[in-house]
């Protein structure tokens, strides 16, 4: 009798613990039956949706939904039931009307015959980190567009010489889509050779740690003054090079001819 008792004061006592930490977990956890009635709802997931926690057991799912929405919702309860699981992200409605995404982990509810008499489901608000995601993209967006107004040549280099991004002057001089110019060795776009640049200013930047700068003749013949910046990440190590490069034929053109017309008359005056 005394084993017995002992068995159930640790399965109680487990129980209790499992409760509370189900209540405390910042993550909303929430449990309904097959169908979809509400039996149990954490602390946070009743807060995420503007509930509190007793005001909504027994309450179908589709209390935390608009009608919209409930075509994902079945949807994935569907999928849960034939296989046992649905992870992916879903929207949700607040009590006061906005909606918000989701981050659901769903699972079935096992007895111990192994049948399946609910679901269980872990949802996370995500707004925050989809908020971080668009102002991402705006940022992404403005520098693009800054970028592409400029008619230097600009691409950002990883430490081996692959196109990290380029802007629109890379990909009109180079006569490659960016999408297309990503991911490929710059000595491949600018001289199409799989052997990278003797003397190389990208590569002494990403080693001195400091700006190089030199000229370059490219196959078609123009000439270009290239200045390499070595980008460090946080802790200070060097993790790429940005590179700008300026058509500069037109000025040695004119210098050449300068310097011609220059023996021209000393040739004359000699």
């Amino acid at each position: 009798m005394q084993d017995e008792n002992d068995g159930r004061e640790r399965a109680e006592e487990r129980l209790r613990l499992l409760s509370m930490a189900v209540e405390q977990c910042s993550e909303g956890i929430a449990v309904s039956d097959l169908a979809g009635t509400l039996l149990f709802v954490n602390r946070a997931f009743a807060a995420m949706h503007g509930y509190e926690p007793e005001e909504l057991v027994g309450e179908p799912l589709s209390v935390f939904h608009t009608p919209e929405q409930m075509l994902v919702v079945d949807a994935a309860n569907k999928q849960i039931r034939e296989t046992g699981g649905f992870s992916g992200e879903v929207w949700h409605a607040h009590r006061a009307g906005t909606v918000f995404p989701t981050l659901m982990r769903n699972s079935l509810v096992r007895n111990e015959a192994g049948e399946p008499v609910g679901m269980i489901a872990a949802v996370r608000d995500i707004t925050e980190l989809r908020q971080a995601e668009e102002k991402l993209r705006d940022a992404e967006r403005e520098r693009a567009i800054v970028l592409d107004t400029l008619s230097e040549v600009v691409t950002y280099l990883d430490r081996d010489l692959r196109v990290v991004w380029a802007n629109r002057a890379a990909a009109e001089l180079s006569g490659t889509p960016v999408e297309e110019m990503v991911g490929r060795h710059c000595h491949e776009i600018w001289f199409q050779s799989a052997e990278r640049c003797p003397n190389c200013i990208v590569e002494r930047a990403m080693e001195t740690g400091q700006p190089e700068q030199a000229e370059v003749r490219i196959p078609d013949g123009r000439v270009f003054s290239l200045r390499a910046y070595p980008v460090r990440d946080e802790a200070g190590a060097v993790v790429g090079t940005v590179e700008v490069a300026l058509d500069v034929t037109e000025r040695e053109r004119a210098k050449q001819q300068r310097r011609e017309s220059e023996r021209e008359k000393e040739l004359i005056l000699s």
